[in-house]
């Protein structure tokens, strides 16, 4: 685990940490509708970043990456457009 921690790029381990700790701490927040969407936008940007990361290696987490970060898009949308 810590040589495929090594092997990703700086940007990248510092895109994982940063959404990680808008995600954990948006737990706190749970009642507000803009700080849910805007964890939700934070996974859509990981995974989108995640997406591009292992566009080289295999293209079918690639394809599945950038799926997941179109729907929590969508999601984030929807949660905007509830309240």
């Amino acid at each position: 685990m810590y040589k495929q921690f090594r092997k990703n790029p700086l940007w990248f381990d510092i895109l994982a940490l940063t959404t990680a700790v808008i995600e954990f701490s948006s737990i706190f927040f749970v009642s507000n509708a803009y700080c849910r969407s805007g964890a939700q936008f934070t996974m859509a940007i990981f995974c989108c970043a995640y997406g591009i990361k292992e566009r080289k290696n295999n293209s079918r987490i690639s394809i599945a990456f950038f799926t997941l970060a179109a729907l929590f898009v969508f999601v984030s949308l929807q949660t905007l457009g509830t309240y």
